[in-house]
C-alpha cells in the first residue's frame, strides 16, 4: 500500500521534500516529509504539492473531466496553481511548476514570504486581498471607505463579500476589487497565450461568496 500526502509550497515530488512552505507557521524549509512519514506509517509514501493534487482531482473526476489541457488556480492563503497537458500534470524539473503566486511579476513593491519582491500572492491571495483593497478604497474613494470600512477590524474575504452583496455591489467596491484582481488577470492572460489551454479552473477559499470572478 502506498500512502499519499499533500503539502503546500515548493515540493520536490521525486524526493518527497518540502523545499519551502513559507505560509505554514514558522515555515518549512527542506523538510524531509517523505522520510518522516515513512518512519511513522511503515509504508512507502509519495508527497505531492496540495494544489497539484487538487488539480488532478478536478481533471480526473471534477469540472475538468472533459478537457485534455488546462490551468488550475487555487486562491487561498496563498496562490497555487497547476498545469495539465494531454491529461498529465506538468510538474517541472523539481516539482515546482505551478507556483503561480511567485516570481515577482506585479507592480507593487512588496516583500513576499518566499524571499522575492512583487509576487502576486502578496496582492491577490485570500489573506492579502482585504488589505490591498482597503488601500485602494482609502486612496480613491475616501468617503466610501470612511462610511463602510473605517471601523472594521480583521476584514476577511467572507465579510468583504457579505458587504459587497449587501450594498448591492457598489461601483466603488467593484472597481477597487477589479483593480486588485488585475494582477491575477494579467497572470492568467500571459499563461493562456503561452500555453493555449482548453480551460482555466479557479477554486479556493477566496471565492467564498465571490461572484465577481
Amino acid at each position: 500500500m502506498l500512502v499519499g500526502i499533500t503539502a503546500p509550497g515548493f515540493v520536490d515530488h521525486d524526493k518527497g521534500i518540502v523545499v519551502m512552505a513559507p505560509n505554514i507557521e514558522n515555515g518549512w524549509f527542506n523538510y524531509d516529509l517523505k522520510t518522516e512519514a515513512e518512519f511513522l506509517f511503515k509504508k512507502p509514501v509519495y508527497v505531492i504539492n496540495d494544489v497539484n493534487a487538487a488539480a488532478l482531482g478536478e481533471y480526473k473526476k471534477g469540472s475538468g473531466l472533459v478537457y485534455k489541457s488546462g490551468l488550475f488556480y487555487w486562491l487561498g492563503a496563498g496562490i497555487g496553481g497547476a498545469i495539465i497537458s494531454d491529461g498529465k500534470l506538468i510538474s517541472g524539473s523539481h516539482g515546482f511548476a505551478g507556483e503561480f503566486g511567485h516570481g515577482g511579476s506585479n507592480q507593487y513593491n512588496l516583500k513576499c514570504n518566499c524571499g522575492l519582491n512583487n509576487c502576486i500572492e502578496k496582492v491577490c491571495s485570500a489573506t492579502t486581498i482585504p488589505n490591498s483593497l482597503l488601500k485602494i478604497l482609502n486612496n480613491k474613494y475616501p468617503e466610501f471607505y470612511q462610511k463602510h470600512f473605517s471601523n472594521i477590524k480583521n476584514l476577511d474575504m467572507k465579510l468583504l463579500f457579505e458587504i459587497y452583496n449587501n450594498l448591492n455591489k457598489p461601483i466603488e467596491l467593484k472597481n477597487s476589487l477589479l483593480e486588485v484582481y488585475n494582477e491575477l488577470f494579467n497572470h492568467m492572460s500571459l499563461l493562456i497565450h503561452a500555453l493555449d489551454p482548453d480551460v482555466v479552473i479557479i477554486d479556493g477559499g477566496s471565492l467564498a461568496g465571490n461572484n465577481l470572478l
